[in-house]
């Protein structure tokens, strides 16, 4: 099993309500495959960490590299894992607020800009910020 950790920043604005339906539809077809994972998005910039059988998780990333929604892509970090860190996930979701500013803060990351992020501060996004919504509350939107 494998875990991918990339960075991308928007190509152009992305509303919530399509962010919610991404969300959804991305929790259906990752459950069909397998895959688990979370997303961050600040309104520019997205980081996702995607966890799943190393055929299966390339196909989903291959897929969101070819999104006109994502622009400058760039891998972080692969690796082999034992463990998921996302198993309950098909796709969280933590968007930026006042309070994850202040995760950010303590993490010393100024920005989720995949130019300028590195593997280990991705990963301590996506696992310090908390997740806004159960999948359930995401796919009913």
């Amino acid at each position: 099993m494998i875990q991918l950790v990339y960075g991308s920043r928007a190509s152009r604005p992305v509303r919530f309500a399509e962010l919610c339906k991404l969300l959804a539809l991305a929790q259906r077809k990752n459950a069909a495959r397998g895959v688990t994972g979370k997303l961050c998005f600040d309104g520019k910039c997205f980081v996702q960490v995607l966890e799943g059988d190393r055929d299966d998780v390339n196909a989903v990333y291959h897929h969101i590299a070819r999104d006109p929604r994502h622009q400058e892509l760039q891998i972080l970090s692969v690796c082999e894992v034992e463990v998921r860190s996302f198993a309950e996930w098909h796709m969280a979701y933590c968007g930026v607020s006042e309070a994850s500013k202040a995760v950010l803060e303590r993490l010393g990351i100024p920005s989720l800009d995949p130019l300028e992020l590195s593997a280990e501060a991705a990963l301590a996004v996506l696992t310090d910020l908390p997740s806004l919504a159960k999948p359930e509350a995401v796919e009913a939107a």
